[in-house]
């Protein structure tokens, strides 16, 4: 449970991260039982940059789309809404993602894990033939917003924590000694004070090993596929690729039993994603050749080890500790 001292630091926090209105007036929408095409059309439109940017997604190596559409309403009917509404929300999200941080170790843990761990939600849950890929690629880019919320309500306190982890999970521990709470905490307080779907602030939660009790298998497998795609940009921002692999195969492994070649096929694909998610979201993550090469590395070490028929390890909980699925 979220630390009393940190959540009242967030409640009365005057800048915290706000998501522009754009994304809230989508959220309101994606309530409305009999939302039509024009709707969402016309709300998008108001904001050319966005239109313009979910159409250059419709027509994107994301989708493989046979072809190209030529206005927004096209772009609506071949991605179908639910997709376009969780594209247009991310993008408008993003704004708020790339805000609020000045040290370049703080962005690196969140923007850029981010965009590659929603690239990475995607893929798997294309891989697993899932219909709610847009769903679960939203998810994982805010799994680590809560890292903005604890920046902007401890600007004193928590800058020295962020710059000084080494990677993801120690930021993980260094907050949990320090503030006797974490960013996934904090990820599901701020969600749930933007009041997006609940299981969109769960997955902050899940990803962090911090589930509510009596989740659905269905909600579940949801969290798994978000916490394993966390891992998959732990891999790639990483620098103990053996150990990063290891963790993102047991990862793997609890969400839906990922042959060894099924996850070398999608650590192929990712490689693959990553430029044209650089292009959609106008930023640098690192030079395809690097991404290829740490790819080309991990692919060696679960070759080697057979990592995928080890099952020895399932018991771990998606941090490494208990599994909290129950």
């Amino acid at each position: 449970m979220l630390n009393a001292r940190v959540k009242t630091a967030l409640k009365f926090c005057p800048n915290l991260p706000t998501p522009p209105g754009i994304a809230m007036r989508i959220v309101e929408m994606a309530r409305e039982p009999n939302l039509d095409l024009g709707s969402l059309a016309q709300l998008l439109s108001q904001d050319p940059a966005l239109a313009s940017r979910v159409m250059r997604a419709s027509n994107s190596a994301l989708f493989n789309r046979p072809h190209p559409t030529e206005n927004l309403r096209q772009s609506i009917v071949v991605v179908g809404l639910d997709a376009t509404m969780n594209l247009a929300l991310s993008f408008s999200l993003a704004q708020t993602l790339g805000k609020g941080l000045t040290s370049e170790q703080g962005v690196k843990l969140v923007w850029h894990r981010a965009l590659i761990a929603s690239s990475g939600a995607r893929l798997l849950g294309a891989r697993m033939n899932r219909r709610d890929q847009e769903e679960l690629a939203l998810a994982a880019l805010l799994q680590d917003i809560g890292i903005l919320a604890l920046n902007a309500a401890l600007p004193d306190e928590y800058p020295p924590i962020l710059d000084g982890a080494r990677d993801h999970d120690d930021l993980l521990r260094r907050e949990r000694d320090s503030l006797e709470t974490d960013h996934g905490e904090a990820g599901v307080w701020l969600m749930q004070a933007w009041q997006l779907p609940k299981k969109m602030a769960d997955a902050a939660g899940c990803a962090h090993g911090r589930c509510p009790d009596g989740l659905s298998a269905s909600d579940t497998t949801f969290h798994r596929i978000i916490a394993c795609s966390g891992r998959m940009a732990n891999l790639i921002l990483g620098d103990d690729t053996e150990k990063l692999t290891t963790e993102l195969a047991l990862s793997c492994l609890e969400v839906g039993h990922l042959s060894q070649d099924d996850l070398g096929s999608l650590l192929e694909s990712l490689a693959e994603v990553l430029p044209e998610t650089e292009r959609l979201y106008e930023t640098e993550l690192m030079s395809p050749a690097l991404v290829t090469g740490i790819l080309d590395q991990a692919r060696e070490i679960l070759n080697t080890r057979n990592l995928m028929r080890d099952r020895t390890n399932r018991g771990r909980g998606l941090d490494g500790r208990s599994d909290r699925f129950g």
